[in-house]
């Protein structure tokens, strides 16, 4: 196989609600029939398939006329549209088996389509799982660490994908950065609050145990310390 040819599925990439809307231009990059379809994100980054968790709020299941389900996830910024076609047979089986509200992590790929309201992009269902609270903390701190990452090398030299979304939707995105602060608060707080939850519930013995959540207790991605971390780097101007 050579190296133009299909090399399998793009890595997922986590990006927000309110900043996967505002990705308006796709383009195919590639001269093969199965080259990836790939959104541009405003603050620079190229993707095939999305990783977002959230809460899952609506299920429309029209499986039994069209072969078809849709929904919409919630994250701290805003919504998601997702859906399952014909192709997708084990994601709407497993959206079928959902109930609405609880958390979901939802793996896919990013589509388009023209609506009465301009160019919408919704998440086309791979996968879908229901997980726990902490896994949605933890995705929500990785995802604003990645996009506070995005933004701080925009103006990076060669830096290809950042100037090319600069002249589409332009170099204001300070919107986005506001936004990943206010998630990165949000979900310090929340484990502050889990850290105080678990120290009281502790068992009056001279048993010593971590009131602050591990990794292992949430999953791979940014430690507790990396969240408080970027905090106060934004914070402090840096």
């Amino acid at each position: 196989m050579s190296e133009s040819q299909y090399q399998g599925p793009e890595p997922a990439r986590r990006v927000f609600a309110w900043e996967f809307k505002d990705a308006t231009y796709q383009e195919r990059q590639g001269d093969e029939e199965r080259s990836p379809k790939m959104l541009l994100f405003p603050t620079g980054e190229w993707a095939n398939r999305v990783f977002v968790v959230g809460t899952l709020v609506d299920i429309n299941d029209q499986s039994d006329t069209d072969d078809y389900i849709s929904g919409e996830l919630r994250d701290p910024t805003g919504h998601f549209s997702i859906n399952a076609g014909q192709f997708q047979q084990d994601a709407q089986k497993e959206l079928q088996r959902l109930e609405t509200p609880q958390y979901v992590a939802v793996t896919g790929k990013a589509r388009q389509f023209q609506g009465d309201a301009g160019t919408i992009t919704t998440i086309r269902v791979e996968q879908v799982t229901a997980v726990p609270d902490a896994i949605y903390d933890r995705w929500v701190a990785d995802t604003a660490i990645q996009t506070l990452r995005r933004l701080d090398t925009f103006d990076s030299p060669h830096n290809e994908a950042a100037e090319q979304a600069a002249d589409i939707y332009g170099t204001d995105l300070e919107e986005y950065r506001d936004a990943a602060v206010e998630a990165l608060e949000f979900v310090e707080d929340l484990l502050h609050e889990e850290g105080v939850e678990k120290e009281s519930d502790q068992p009056d013995d001279d048993t010593e145990q971590s009131a602050q959540p591990t990794t292992e207790d949430l999953s791979d991605g940014a430690a507790p310390e990396d969240i408080e971390e970027a905090v106060s780097q934004v914070d402090s101007g840096q």
